[in-house]
C-alpha cells in the first residue's frame, strides 16, 4: 500500500512540474493574464507542498487543485485560439490537445484512486466545467466552422462528427446533478425558482449549455446526410429530435412560464376549466375578451408581431393586459432580441448592457408575488421597459428631454446671426482598413453631400479639409486625419497588418495595463480649435482593438479645456450592405456593443453611434445631422 501511494504522488509530481514549465513559457507571452497568474498561484502552492516532503497528503485535495491549474492553462490557450477565429491549418490539432488535457483529470483519478466515483473526487462543479469546457470549445469551433461553406462541403464527415462529440459532452455536463424533483419535500418560497431547477437549469450556464446543445443539433440536422446507408443515421434521428425540442428558445419558455403564471393568478378558472361541462365553459370564457382567452403561448406569439407602440397601447386596453405587457421578462427578451438591430444610438438612448446579467426582481421577492396597483410598492430592480422604450428609434423621440424656453430663444438669435462654418475632425481605423474608403466616397458624392470648396487655411501643417454642403444650405469642414502616408497604409491594409499611428504619442501604461496616450502636437492644435470629432469605426466582425481605440478617443477628447462641449460622433462603418437584410446583424458589430467596446457611455461629451456603410454612404447624412444640431446648427 505505501509502495502504491508514493507511485501516485511520484506520478502527480510529475505532472505538476510539467505544468509549471508550460505556465511559464505561456506567461511569458502575456505576464498579466489572469487567468495564467491563478494557475501559477496554485502551482507554487503545489510545488511547495512537495519541496516540505508532502506532509499532510491529501490525495482528493491534491488532484482539485490540479485540476484548477488545467481548467485556467487550457482556458488561456482556447481564448487564443478564438482570437485567431481558428486557423484551418493548426486548429485541429490544438483541439485535440486541449480535448485530451481537459479529459487528463477523470484519467488520473481513476487510476490513483480506484474505485472512487471521480463526482466524490473533484466534485460536481469542477467535474461540470470538465464537461463544459470540452463541449464549448467544439461548439465555438463548429459555430467557426459553420461560417466557412466551402470547407464544411470538403469535409463534412469531420464536421458532424465535432458536433456529436460537443453534444455528447454538453449531455453529460447536464447530467451531472440530478434535477430537484418538487414532490420530494424541498421547500422552496419561489415557485419560479423550484420550476426552472426541476428543469435540470441550476445556473446560467446551465441554460447556455442548453442553447449550445440546440444550435448544434439545428447544424448537424442542416448537413448531416440522412441516406439509408448512412452509418449515422441513429445519431441523426437524435439530433432532429434535440433540436426540435432546444432550438424553440429557452429565453421564449421562461417568458411564455411566467405568462402562464400570472394567467393562473388573475384567471385561476381557466386552469380548471377542463373540470366544468362544455356550457360552463362558453358561459365563463363569455366573461374574457378574445385574446385573454388564447393560450399564453399564442399571447405571446401575437405580441412579438407587434411594435412597442402597439404594445403599450395593448397594455391601455384592461387590468389584465396592462399588467403582462409590463411584464419584466417580456421587455428583457424584447431588448436582446431587438437592440442588435439598431441603427443608432446615443448618450440619452444607450441601455444598460448590464442589464441582461442582473436579476429581474429583488431578492426578496418571486415573479408569483406580483399584484395589480403593487407597482407603485414593488421593488423593481431595473425597468426593461423604459430602457427599451428609450432606445428602441421608433420610440425614442417622446423620452428625450424636452427643450426649455430659453434655449429655444437662444436658438432663434443665433439664427438670426450668421454662424461661422463648423469644423470638425475626423479619424479612426474605418477610414483605412475597410476594403472601400469612406472618405473618396464622401468627396464622389455630390448627389449626398455636394463638395462646397477647399479652404485655403491650414492648421500647424495639417491640410484645411474639404467643405461640405448638407441639405444645400449648411456648410461644415472635415479635416481627415490619417495615422500615416497613404503607402503605409495601403500595405497594412492589403496585408491586414497593424501600423504604429503617428497621430499619438505613447506614453506607457496606467495601473489596469491600459495604454496611454496623447495627441502629438500638431493634432493638438486641431483638437482646440476643432467644434466637434467624427470617429470612423471598423464595424466589420472580429475587428478593432478596443484599448488603444478607447485610449485614442480620450486622449483627443481631454487634450483641451473645455472638451465636454465638444460632440463626438461615431460612425460604425462597414464595406458593403450584406445581401440578405436578415444577415445584417451578423456582418457588423451592432451600434450599442460599438458604443460599450469604445466605453461611450463612461464619457461626459454628447456623443452618437450610427452605423454607416461606404460603398452607399448608407447612415452618413443620420450621423451629419445629429453632429450639426450639437454643434448649435439649426437643421
Amino acid at each position: 500500500m505505501a509502495d502504491d501511494y508514493r507511485r501516485q504522488d511520484f506520478e502527480l509530481e510529475r505532472r505538476i512540474f510539467e505544468l509549471d514549465n508550460k505556465c511559464s513559457c505561456l506567461r511569458a507571452e502575456k505576464q498579466d493574464d489572469d487567468y495564467l497568474q491563478n494557475a501559477s498561484a496554485i502551482l507554487e502552492k503545489l510545488k511547495s507542498f512537495y519541496r516540505q516532503g508532502g506532509e499532510s497528503f491529501n490525495l482528493f485535495k491534491l488532484l482539485q487543485d490540479y485540476t484548477q491549474v488545467i481548467l485556467d492553462i487550457t482556458f488561456y490557450e482556447e481564448n487564443q485560439l478564438v482570437d485567431q477565429e481558428f486557423p484551418e491549418d493548426s486548429s485541429p490539432f490544438k483541439i485535440q490537445q486541449l480535448l485530451q488535457d481537459l479529459t487528463e483529470p477523470e484519467v488520473l483519478v481513476a487510476r490513483l484512486t480506484p474505485g472512487q466515483e471521480v463526482q466524490s473526487v473533484l466534485g460536481t462543479e469542477l467535474l461540470e466545467c470538465l464537461y463544459w469546457r470540452r463541449g464549448a470549445l467544439l461548439y465555438m469551433y463548429c459555430h467557426t466552422l459553420h461560417q466557412r461553406k466551402q470547407w464544411i462541403k470538403k469535409n463534412k464527415d469531420t464536421f458532424i462528427k465535432c458536433i456529436q462529440e460537443g453534444v455528447r459532452y454538453l449531455m453529460r455536463m447536464l447530467q451531472v446533478r440530478n434535477t430537484v424533483k418538487l414532490n420530494d419535500g424541498v421547500v422552496l418560497h419561489d415557485s419560479a425558482t423550484a420550476s426552472i431547477l426541476s428543469e435540470g437549469i441550476f445556473s446560467d450556464t446551465h441554460l447556455l449549455t442548453m442553447m449550445y446543445i440546440g444550435e448544434m443539433c439545428f447544424w448537424a440536422v442542416k448537413y448531416e446526410d440522412c441516406s439509408a446507408d448512412s452509418t449515422d443515421h441513429k445519431d441523426g434521428l437524435q439530433f432532429r429530435d434535440i433540436a426540435m425540442a432546444e432550438r424553440n428558445g429557452q429565453l421564449k419558455s421562461v417568458v411564455i412560464r411566467s405568462f402562464r403564471r400570472f394567467s393562473e393568478r388573475y384567471f385561476p378558472e381557466k386552469a380548471a376549466k377542463n373540470l366544468m361541462s362544455d356550457v360552463e365553459q362558453k358561459e365563463e370564457e363569455s366573461h374574457l375578451g378574445c385574446l385573454e382567452s388564447l393560450p399564453v403561448d399564442i399571447q405571446f406569439l401575437i405580441m412579438t408581431f407587434l411594435s412597442p407602440v402597439d404594445i403599450c397601447n395593448l397594455g391601455a386596453t384592461s387590468r389584465y393586459w396592462r399588467a403582462m405587457v409590463r411584464d419584466p421578462l417580456l421587455w428583457r427578451y424584447f431588448l436582446l432580441r431587438d437592440m442588435q438591430h439598431w441603427l443608432s444610438i446615443d448618450h440619452l438612448t444607450m441601455p444598460d448592457l448590464e442589464l441582461m446579467d442582473a436579476p429581474l426582481v429583488s431578492e426578496h421577492e418571486s415573479l408569483e408575488d406580483r399584484e395589480e396597483g403593487e407597482e407603485k410598492n414593488r421593488e423593481v430592480i431595473f425597468d426593461y421597459m423604459s430602457e427599451y422604450l428609450k432606445g428602441c428609434p421608433s420610440c425614442r423621440q417622446q423620452w428625450l428631454p424636452s427643450r426649455p424656453a430659453y434655449e429655444l430663444l437662444t436658438s432663434f438669435l443665433q439664427y438670426l446671426v450668421p454662424s461661422s462654418e463648423p469644423r470638425y475632425a475626423m479619424f479612426g481605423p474605418g477610414m483605412e482598413q475597410l476594403d472601400v474608403s469612406l472618405v473618396t466616397r464622401l468627396m464622389h458624392a455630390p448627389d449626398l453631400l455636394p463638395v462646397s470648396g477647399t479652404p485655403q487655411r491650414q492648421i500647424n501643417g495639417i491640410g484645411s479639409g474639404i467643405s461640405y454642403l448638407f441639405n444645400n444650405q449648411h456648410k461644415f469642414n472635415i479635416l481627415t486625419l490619417y495615422s500615416t502616408n497613404w503607402a503605409e497604409r495601403e500595405k497594412a491594409r492589403l496585408q491586414q497588418q497593424s501600423i504604429s499611428n503617428k497621430l499619438f504619442i505613447f506614453e506607457g501604461t496606467n495601473d489596469w495595463g491600459h495604454p496611454v496616450v496623447i495627441p502629438a502636437p500638431q493634432v493638438q492644435k486641431v483638437c482646440e480649435v476643432v467644434d466637434g470629432f467624427i470617429y470612423v469605426a471598423n464595424a466589420e466582425p472580429g475587428k478593432g482593438d478596443k484599448a488603444s481605440e478607447v485610449a485614442q478617443i480620450r486622449a483627443v477628447l481631454n487634450c483641451v479645456g473645455d472638451s465636454t462641449a465638444k460632440p463626438l460622433l461615431v460612425l460604425s462603418c462597414v464595406s458593403r450592405e450584406p445581401e440578405a437584410a436578415s444577415d445584417r446583424a451578423k456582418h457588423r458589430t451592432p451600434c450599442v456593443y460599438m458604443a460599450k467596446r469604445l466605453g461611450l457611455p463612461q464619457l461626459s461629451n454628447r456623443w452618437m453611434v450610427q452605423d454607416t456603410v461606404a460603398e452607399s454612404l448608407a447612415g452618413v447624412l443620420d450621423g451629419i445631422a445629429w453632429l450639426l444640431k450639437s454643434s448649435g446648427v439649426k437643421i
